[in-house]
């Protein structure tokens, strides 16, 4: 270690977990967290909590938990080395793979990688079907969703962060080795770091030993989470804190090593691209950098697990962690490490000045997903206060004044603010939402009467259905019960209308609209006439 010689590594990492968690993995009976920090010549690992609650089993060192989005480092690491053995071009476009696609001739390998081939994330393409995340999905699923994607924006041109770029390349590593991707990655990956436990569940019905349930928050317990989805290569991978500490000792041996000793793959997963406007994305050809270059490395999150991992190669060490509860404040905690192994914080620029202004009240909404509702509180006697409720989807929370903005009173890191005429969420330094208001006026009853009826989006390859059912619009999609649509404005020529998940945005002269949701900002969605349900 080049800063902090004479720190222990245990103790860092066991006042690190106390500090950063203020206890919450101290009763035996909450879902549990492992936390790995090594050195060139030392090593750590701590676990807290259960691993299964209602059995109260204990996590260990060597309790499988699932990896989620850690696994896109392990993908990224076999198309690299594939490359590097000259069986894989960067630069081949995927219709080679996936000649279904429209835009295939356009996508490279590469693109897949920086996360730029413009395609929708797939999880949210079954969101528009009725499907939930969790339900059951396996690989050939992910390539039927792909082969009828269109592109939401010119391949290479910008950066959206999705599952559906490292699924597809989770499928070409299968077709160049001709192993399945469990077994490549086995070899490519898993053997030669010593992750001993590390594997690929590419079935659902495949048991796990010992391993972790994923657990979410639910008031003062703890609800199960269900996994059917086994889509690998961006997910659909388990480890334990031992394979976590294995890898992080692997990328973090070739960040410190000579010139002559490093290992191509890892440099080249780390290799940041610019953009046309000279931008550089931190989601580099295989992993996450900081955004001043500190560390790089991994975060993830999945129904009831999370994990991140970073390797600051200026300082020796790399850290990480995986909990089996989804609001492990992870991040929170490596930071909580780092300082007491002497890593200077990240250099976070300034915010930008806020004005003060009137709060927002009414709809407001971002690039993509449900809209924000944000309404006055009053007290038992009817008497306004100084809060604003906020409900998102099925979240819902208070902002109260603070200087020139507002604070989330049950979550006091996250603040709140206007910057000109958007409206900024944050956790600290990092931008959690940025809004707008929707602008235009709401469609009349009349034009809402016009919007009723069936749609087709053929990306989902499912239908909508748009009706009235006396207090207003409801949307059902797929076999979904319906769910309220609610009429917010309108912009650029089509009516807004939201649901608790996302946008509908429909035509006001014709039979064509789309979706909106993160990281699936545009599919299109066209209405089903006579002509269209006899062909």
């Amino acid at each position: 270690m080049r800063q902090g010689v004479g720190v222990n590594l245990r103790d860092a990492v066991r006042m690190g977990i106390r500090h950063a968690t203020r206890g919450e993995f101290d009763d035996p009976a909450d879902p549990g967290i492992v936390v790995v920090a090594c050195t060139a010549h030392d090593a750590a690992v701590e676990t807290a909590g259960c691993a299964v609650v209602e059995h109260r089993l204990p996590l260990t060192e060597a309790t499988p938990l699932y990896a989620a989005s850690l696994a896109k480092l392990v993908t990224a690491m076999c198309v690299h080395r594939l490359a590097l053995e000259g069986r894989l071009d960067l630069e081949a476009t995927i219709s080679t793979w996936f000649p279904q696609v429209d835009a295939g001739d356009r996508i490279t390998v590469r693109h897949l990688l920086l996360h730029r081939s413009g395609l929708p994330e797939y999880h949210a393409v079954r969101l528009v079907a009725g499907y939930a995340v969790e339900d059951r999905l396996l690989p050939d699923d992910v390539r039927r969703l792909v082969d009828s994607m269109d592109v939401l924006f010119e391949p290479g041109t910008q950066v959206s962060y999705n599952n559906t770029n490292y699924a597809m390349l989770a499928m070409i590593v299968a077709d160049v080795t001709g192993l399945p991707f469990r077994q490549a990655a086995d070899e490519i990956v898993f053997a030669p770091a010593g992750m001993a436990r590390a594997f690929v569940r590419d079935d659902p019905g495949t048991f796990v030993d010992g391993m972790a349930n994923g657990y979410i928050r639910d008031g003062h317990t703890w609800q199960r989470a269900v996994h059917g989805s086994t889509s690998v290569g961006d997910g659909g991978m388990w480890w334990s804190g031992h394979d976590l500490l294995a890898f992080g000792r692997m990328l973090l041996r070739s960040a410190v090593a000579g010139d002559g000793d490093r290992d191509a793959a890892i440099d080249a997963m780390r290799r940041q691209v610019p953009l046309a406007d000279r931008s550089l994305p931190t989601l580099a050809t295989g992993c996450t950098v900081a955004g001043d270059g500190s560390w790089f490395g991994g975060l993830a999150e999945f129904t009831g697990f999370c994990a991140e991992l970073r390797v600051y190669p200026q300082h020796g060490v790399a850290l990480g962690a995986m909990s089996n509860r989804q609001d492990g404040h992870l991040s929170r905690l490596l930071d909580s490490v780092a300082e007491r192994l002497d890593i200077p914080p990240p250099v976070v620029p300034p915010p930008p000045a806020r004005r003060p202004g009137a709060p927002p009240f009414g709809a407001l909404i971002g690039m993509g997903g449900a809209p924000w509702h944000f309404r006055p509180t009053s007290d038992a006697d009817g008497s306004a206060t100084d809060s604003i409720a906020v409900d998102v989807g099925t979240l819902s929370f208070h902002l109260v004044a603070s200087g020139d903005g507002w604070q989330v009173s049950e979550l006091p890191s996250h603040s709140a603010g206007w910057e000109g005429d958007e409206f900024v969420v944050r956790e600290g330094p990092e931008e959690r939402a940025r809004l707008r208001e929707v602008g235009g006026a709401v469609p009349s009853a009349a034009v809402l009467a016009g919007l009723t009826g069936w749609w087709w989006c053929p990306a989902a390859g499912a239908t909508l259905r748009v009706a009235e059912n006396g207090e207003g619009l409801t949307l059902r999609r797929g076999q979904s019960a319906p769910e309220p649509l609610v009429p917010i404005g309108d912009r650029e020529g089509r009516w807004v209308l939201a649901t608790p998940w996302g946008l509908l945005e429909l035509d006001h002269d014709g039979d064509q609209g789309r979706v909106v949701m993160p990281r699936a900002e545009g599919l299109r969605i066209r209405r089903l006439v006579a002509r269209d349900v006899r062909s």
